[in-house]
């Protein structure tokens, strides 16, 4: 029975080592692995890198900086190079409108028709006219749109008492790119008809396609014509100029009035209005003769008529 007993004391022992070992390895095993999985996952963080893999990883992300930096110098740069590009072609109108006072019109008018010409430009229109002595006029002009701040400038050294200026601009880039496209549109439905019309054979086709074309190049043309008429608006700017003339008052001495003076104005004053009467009744007479006349004649009968009715009724009163 011991024998039994220390015999079971012995397995179980053996048991308990056997246990015991294979838990040690396992947590050995466990460890490795653990260590093996913090060196692999070491790499991927930029500051705990050592030895050569820090270089490639390092030189990844100066390249990087470089290529962002570089490509904001670029986007920056084709902004820059765009912004010029996109305002030269863009479609504006410009129209300006100066209003001028000066002391000699003649000058200036003629100062006004050189600048004009010397710019490159032209006067369209030109009215002037002329009251108790002061001279005024009205240009329009038309100049290159690119020498007109050079012509506003000449312009404005020219002596005035007052001047008022304007400049206005129109936008028509997005009429002028639509005009464009419906341009090209009409242009290749015009290369089709005539395709179609030298495939076509029959009259009715032949009468079709020849309606359909005379449509499309009409409105081809009608688009040439507009977009001819933007650019020449565009290349050529409106200057409405109104001109006029100040003169300086003259101003005289009021001279003192004597007595004698006064008197001689007064008697002349008298007989200014003594003669304005007497002729405005001898105009009443002359006027009224012919009514006078009228009125005599008609009123003659009635007057005989009453004179014999008075001389019969008198004879009555006489017989006793």
């Amino acid at each position: 029975m011991a024998w039994k007993r220390v015999r079971l004391l012995l397995a179980v022992g053996c048991l308990i080592a056997v246990l015991v070992g294979c838990s040690a390895n396992k947590s050995d095993s466990a460890a490795g692995s653990y260590e093996a999985e913090t060196a692999a996952a070491k790499p991927q963080a930029v500051g705990s890198t050592t030895g050569n893999e820090s270089a490639p990883i390092t030189g990844a992300l100066t390249e990087g900086a470089q290529f962002s930096s570089s490509a904001d110098k670029k986007v920056g740069g084709l902004q820059a190079e765009i912004e010029p590009t996109a305002a030269m072609n863009r479609k504006l109108i410009y129209r300006a409108n100066l209003s001028l006072v000066v002391k000699e019109y003649t000058e200036a008018q003629a100062e006004i028709r050189s600048i004009v010409a010397g710019s490159g430009g032209y006067i369209l229109t030109f009215t002037e006219e002329e009251r108790s002595g002061v001279w005024s006029g009205q240009f329009t002009a038309k100049v290159p749109s690119k020498g007109l701040n050079d012509l506003l400038a000449k312009l404005d050294q020219i002596p005035t008492i007052k001047k008022n200026r304007s400049v206005e601009g129109t936008d028509v880039s997005e009429e002028y790119v639509d005009l464009e496209a419906r341009l090209k549109v009409k242009e290749a439905t015009e290369a089709r008809l005539l395709e179609f019309l030298a495939k076509a054979n029959q009259t009715d086709d032949l009468v079709k396609f020849v309606d359909q074309l005379d449509q499309v190049q009409a409105e081809i043309e009608q688009a040439k014509g507009k977009m001819k008429y933007i650019d020449q608006n565009v290349a050529l700017s409106t200057v409405d100029i109104d001109l006029s003339e100040k003169k300086a008052a003259v101003t005289s001495q009021v001279e003192k009035k004597t007595l004698g003076a006064s008197i001689k104005r007064a008697f002349g004053l008298s007989i200014g209005w003594v003669g304005a009467f007497l002729r405005g009744l001898l105009i009443f007479i002359v006027a009224a003769i012919p009514i006078v006349t009228i009125l005599a004649v008609a009123a003659s009968p009635g007057y005989f008529i009453w004179r014999k009715i008075k001389k019969t009724g008198s004879k009555r009163d006489q017989t006793p």
